[in-house]
């Protein structure tokens, strides 16, 4: 069975992380579109331009406090549905 294309946005400073998510989601499927941003910034211009069906977003980005991105998330009707907090576990 062949899953539609979706678009997913990581949004991760971590390199190391964002490999481990890419190879989990290409692992899985391969009709997700991966996308990175490193920053806060960074996620709200992509969003602006294309809004993700999933985005993955860092809590602790040195940018950015969680509630702030959830207030613009909620005010941008493109994103309200699509944020998705994550947290790694760091040794």
């Amino acid at each position: 069975m062949t899953c539609p294309p979706f678009r997913l946005l990581i949004v991760e400073d971590e390199p190391s992380l964002v490999e481990k998510v890419q190879e989990a989601f290409s692992a899985g499927t391969s009709s997700a579109r991966i996308r990175v941003a490193t920053s806060l910034s960074q996620y709200r211009e992509m969003v602006t331009v294309e809004a993700p069906d999933i985005a993955l977003l860092d809590l602790s980005l040195p940018d950015c406090q969680l509630l702030e991105e959830i207030r613009f998330s909620s005010e941008n009707s493109e994103t309200r549905k699509s944020g998705s907090p994550c947290r790694w576990n760091r040794p």
